[in-house]
């Protein structure tokens, strides 16, 4: 964590000497207004209602080691909190939850219709990477309308073998057919060494 600051109705707290030296030594990043604008375009079915109130710098701790902006957005009638995350970068979405309080009424929908759904959206926000995955199979149940939600993860292939743990992760509502939450788990460092002369 890079650096954090809170709002609120009566404006933002300070930050810590360190926090903001911190913030203003890294360089080449989108602004913390750019991010929120970036959210707000990304999410599907964005709550109009809602408004940050944490936002936090945090730098990967993973072999990227790039840095995302992790925001929390609230609302005053409810207690509910929404987080997103974008790319500091580019403002690329990498990961967003909406608790259902905060979405309103919509269709059901039937699994093929949530994976279009789910493929429309990924199309959107990450092409490049949605080229580079292949649907994993879920459990039957899954595909039954009595489940609230349909889990669908785009599993990374490479060299036609699925890389573990790398993948994008949708979660559809199969009651109203929101897009409750994505998240991105992939290593853009990641070397794969090529397969000549080993067994298939």
């Amino acid at each position: 964590q890079v650096g954090q600051e809170y709002e609120s109705s009566g404006g933002s707290a300070r930050m810590t000497e360190a926090e903001l030296a911190a913030v203003q030594n890294v360089t080449g990043y989108i602004t913390k207004e750019e991010a929120i604008q970036k959210i707000k375009e990304q999410v599907p079915d964005f709550p109009d209602n809602l408004a940050p109130c944490l936002i936090t710098l945090v730098q990967d701790s993973t072999e990227n080691e790039d840095y995302y902006w992790l925001i929390n957005f609230s609302s005053e009638k409810d207690n509910a909190v929404m987080q997103a995350a974008v790319n500091a970068a580019d403002g690329a979405l990498l990961k967003f939850y909406i608790p259902e309080a905060l979405l309103g009424e919509g269709a059901s929908l039937s699994y093929e219709q949530a994976q279009e759904k789910a493929d429309a959206f990924l199309r959107t926000v990450a092409p490049e990477r949605l080229a580079q995955t292949r649907l994993k199979e879920t459990d039957a149940n899954a595909r039954y309308a009595e489940s609230d939600y349909y889990y669908l993860t785009y599993a990374r292939i490479v060299n036609g073998i699925e890389c573990e743990f790398n993948s994008l992760d949708v979660r559809i509502n199969a009651k109203t057919g929101h897009v409750g939450s994505f998240y991105t788990n992939w290593n853009e460092n990641a070397e794969f060494p090529p397969l000549d002369g080993i067994l298939s």
